[in-house]
């Protein structure tokens, strides 16, 4: 059993008073970091963070009330705020509701454009092919272009059979592009430099530039984001990550090369959203 102690936290608005009352094993910071970008995961079921979003960090005030605590002080502690909170009508901690659970169908296509087989669900797919769920749907949602050598979707996600294929083919020829950069870097003196002294920039899923850090390193320490995760995203293994983008700037030629690069990784993203 962990023996990380917790810390209880609210953040209240300053408008009206309402609170949401939050409970973490890592810093306030770090939550508050959280709570900032929660509302672009499809998957939350508190309503707070896209509160948080549409309201802006600067209209709340952040406390923390205990430190220190076990899980089982936590959760009891927890519970007893939010109830007075609630009792008041001024608690945030409202769960989002959510519709019943529907199976997605998923498409298993080759490298080549090539409809495979089409199973009911991730995990129908996941147990007949004996790989990890998370892969097949990381690569569904479009945060990877391929897993295991195929390209993986939700034909649901998409108005037509030929707006299907048409990502297929895209990420197939992006895959084939990347795999072919790798193979040529050793050729290329600028790639002869260890990822790990490779400068990173950093954009929003806007295509906006917000940073350029000297190294994965650098980057890693300053965000709090597994340092081999961003090598992914450089590398183009995954589009985003933590609601980001990272390149390797020095992997493209020009500008135009890297706002194309931006370019292909935002716009599935958004038709997802």
């Amino acid at each position: 059993m962990s023996d990380k102690k917790s810390i209880i936290y609210t953040i209240t608005n300053k408008k009206n008073g309402m609170t949401y009352v939050g409970s973490t094993t890592g810093t306030l910071e770090r939550a508050i970091f959280k709570h900032k970008y929660g509302f672009k995961n499809p998957k939350r079921t508190s309503l707070f963070d896209d509160v948080f979003h549409e309201e802006g960090k600067e209209n709340f005030r952040y406390s923390i009330l205990h430190t220190g605590l076990t899980m089982s002080e936590r959760s009891t502690l927890r519970a007893s705020l939010i109830a007075e909170y609630r009792e008041a009508g001024l608690s945030y901690n409202v769960s989002k509701p959510t519709p019943a659970k529907r199976l997605k169908s998923v498409a298993q296509y080759s490298m080549d454009s090539q409809l495979i087989e089409l199973f009911e669900s991730s995990k129908s797919a996941s147990q007949a092919l004996n790989v990890r769920i998370a892969g097949i749907k990381s690569c569904c949602f479009g945060t990877t272009l391929t897993f295991k050598g195929f390209i993986f979707v939700y034909p649901d996600d998409f108005d037509s059979e030929e707006a299907l294929l048409e990502e297929v083919k895209r990420r197939s020829l992006r895959k084939k592009e990347f795999d072919k950069k790798r193979e040529d870097a050793p050729k290329r003196k600028r790639n002869l430099l260890p990822s790990a002294k490779k400068s990173v920039a950093q954009f929003s899923l806007q295509g906006d530039l917000i940073e350029t850090h000297d190294s994965c390193r650098q980057a890693s320490e300053k965000l709090g984001i597994l340092i081999n995760s961003i090598k992914s995203c450089c590398y183009g293994n995954c589009k985003t990550l933590k609601g980001f983008i990272f390149i390797y700037p020095d992997d493209f030629a020009t500008d135009e090369e890297i706002l194309e690069e931006i370019h292909h990784r935002t716009t599935r993203k958004k038709k997802l959203h």
